[in-house]
């Protein structure tokens, strides 16, 4: 017996692979997030955002693109818990 993909898992394990495997440099997560520089270094150094690099030195800090998507549902979940009462702090 075959079993079938649809073609919406296709997708999600296209992009969450994509994600995975995008390293961006800190000035490009500010970007994305509207943070400053500085603030990607705290989020790294306090783990909500992966560090990744596998030539230290040469490239400097990388972050997963998954890492920032993670980090985006998580605001983002934290800002609807906050509007609705449930919770008392944001994100960022």
């Amino acid at each position: 017996m075959t079993e079938t993909i649809s073609r919406e898992e296709i997708d999600k394990v296209k992009r969450e692979f994509i994600l995975r495997n995008t390293l961006l440099d800190p000035v490009k997560v500010s970007e994305i997030l509207g943070y400053s520089v500085k603030k990607v270094y705290r989020l790294i150094e306090s783990g909500e955002l992966e560090e990744t690099n596998d030539t230290p030195g040469r490239q400097g800090v990388r972050v997963t693109a998954w890492s920032v998507e993670q980090y985006r549902i998580r605001c983002t979940q934290k800002a609807a818990a906050y509007r609705s009462g449930e919770l008392y702090t944001k994100c960022g």
